[in-house]
């Protein structure tokens, strides 16, 4: 009988041969994992006290299994597994009993050696090509980076077979390989959220889900209803449990909001679209029962090539709707209700100099604040009058937000609240106070609830937050974002939903 022991990510051989390792506290001891090619099964074995030890064999399909590796993630542990045929893949370990769980399928043609895992590398050594590097996070980009060929174009000799990691220095062979460095949003330790929902996915692969507003059912919260934008469809709408329970096909909506109509008999809400297929904003009508109709006949022509990120604001004078387009443009219509048709009209346009996108309007104290994707968050006044006076709240430094910034909105608690701001590049959420100075509270990372299956978000697009009562699931409030990479299991794109309290705990709000 043969097998392939794995042992555990960064500790491969280094606290072997290092005496660093017996210094200081040490973090709890990662499973150990080996692939048996006779019986073609996965073996984890969890270690325990007192020489004590919990293991699991699984069978993960009809792959003929060649071996594994095993790393811890963001407090997680992962066994990452390769097969004939260039099969590569991350299940998670539950620390309770050693099963696993298909975490995503990674992508390529590589017949895989040996694999070693350090921080948020996956390093792979190929009999054909060499050594690559993959992101480890389960939220990561999947693509593969070559770090050292085989010879004659690298060092490494045709044939090695073998791949450690001995005191941070990777060995293919006898080669000696320093570890790639990892981005400072790779490094970055944030607190972790866990989502309590998540939506079904859109219908199509690929960059299709983007932007979400929240409408609460002020006669009945817990069937409240999602909005989001789909930018290959249109307009989906989700219930709190995550079942899509409408969809309207209007075009390809980028980004989406709404505001509630006081005193209105037939309406509860008006919600509004950027439209990039017609290069337009789609208005729609929310009923005091939820039912959801388009506008049609009120669709507002922004004469913008590619309208782009969207919100909505009220004041004392009316209803406003801000668009913008790649170009750094801005637009700000009035909106007049008449019935249950719109008027609209432009009242200001102005830019930004660079390409924004996300933007979220405070009705109360007369603000717009919006994203320029990779300078960082901004705000203005909101009002009409005279030339607008934008001013740099936090930047795009890698300190507080990483480029991408994109989707935001606020959590409105009377006249305080918070701000939330989709960090893409580090797949975070940053928080800011609303009120000025507008003091940075602190940011948190929605990761994976294994209890119910659903993973993690990254790399999100949209966002939307209400402070309002939800029912007993969400009695403090709700966060909906957008998750790009929809990968436990792989799946389009979809939304997560979070408890508001579990980021208010996070970050001691």
């Amino acid at each position: 009988m043969s097998a392939h022991w794995t042992l555990p990510g960064s500790l491969l051989l280094g606290c072997a041969l290092s005496l660093a390792c017996q210094a200081g506290p040490q973090p709890a001891a990662l499973p150990t994992a080996s692939v048996d090619e006779d019986s073609n099964t996965l073996t984890v074995t969890l270690p325990g006290g007192a020489g004590s030890a919990t293991s699991a064999s699984h069978s993960l399909g009809a792959q003929v299994l060649d071996g594994s590796c095993v790393g811890r993630v963001e407090g997680q542990d992962y066994v990452f597994v390769f097969a004939d045929g260039g099969y590569l893949a991350q299940w998670r370990i539950d620390p309770a009993d050693a099963s696993v769980s298909l975490v995503r399928d990674l992508p390529g043609t590589l017949e895989v050696e040996a694999c070693v895992v350090s921080g948020h590398s996956l390093y792979l050594l190929s009999e054909d090509s060499g050594l690559w590097r993959h992101g480890a996070h389960p939220e990561s980009d999947p693509q593969r980076q070559l770090v050292e060929p085989l010879q004659p174009h690298g060092r490494i000799p045709p044939g090695t077979e073998d791949l450690a990691l001995v005191d941070g220095v990777l060995v293919a062979g006898q080669v000696r390989v320093q570890l790639q460095a990892e981005p400072p949003s790779a490094t970055r330790v944030l607190p972790l959220v866990a989502p309590s929902g998540e939506t079904e996915p859109v219908r199509h692969r690929g960059d299709a889900a983007d932007d979400a507003a929240i409408w609460r059912n002020a006669r009945d919260p817990a069937r409240s209803l999602i909005l989001a934008a789909d930018k290959r469809f249109g307009l989906r709408v989700y219930d709190l449990s995550g079942s899509e329970v409408d969809n309207l096909p209007v075009g390809r909506l980028n980004n989406v909001d709404l505001r509630e109509l006081q005193g209105h008999d037939r309406l509860a809400a008006i919600a509004a679209g950027s439209n990039r297929t017609h290069r337009s904003i789609s208005l729609f009508a929310i009923g005091h029962d939820g039912s959801l109709r388009h506008l049609a006949q009120d669709e507002i022509a922004t004469g913008l090539d590619d309208p782009y990120g969207l919100c909505m604001y009220r004041d004392a004078r009316g209803l406003f709707v801000f668009v913008n387009d790649k170009d750094g443009r801005f637009q700000q219509w009035r909106l007049a209700l008449a019935g249950e048709s719109v008027d609209a009209r432009l009242v200001r346009e102005f830019s930004s100099g660079d390409q924004p996108e996300g933007c979220a309007g405070d009705d109360h104290h007369g603000r717009l604040f919006f994203g320029v994707e990779d300078h960082g968050l901004k705000a203005l006044q909101a009002d009409t009058d005279g030339e607008p006076e934008i001013s740099m709240l936090a930047a795009a430094d890698e300190r507080t937000l990483y480029a991408d910034v994109e989707g935001m909105d606020l959590y409105r608690a009377g006249d305080g609240g918070y701000l939330v701001v989709s960090s893409q590049g580090d797949n975070s959420y940053a928080v800011f106070e609303r009120l000025p100075p507008h003091r940075y509270r602190g940011s948190f990372r929605i990761g994976a609830n294994a209890a119910l299956g659903i993973d993690g978000a990254s790399e999100t697009d949209g966002l939307s937050v209400h402070a309002g009562h939800f029912g007993d699931a969400y009695p403090a409030g709700i966060l909906v974002v957008q998750d790009g990479h929809n990968v436990a299991p792989p799946e389009p794109q979809n939304f997560k939903l979070v408890d508001w309290r579990d980021v208010a705990r996070a970050l001691g709000l």
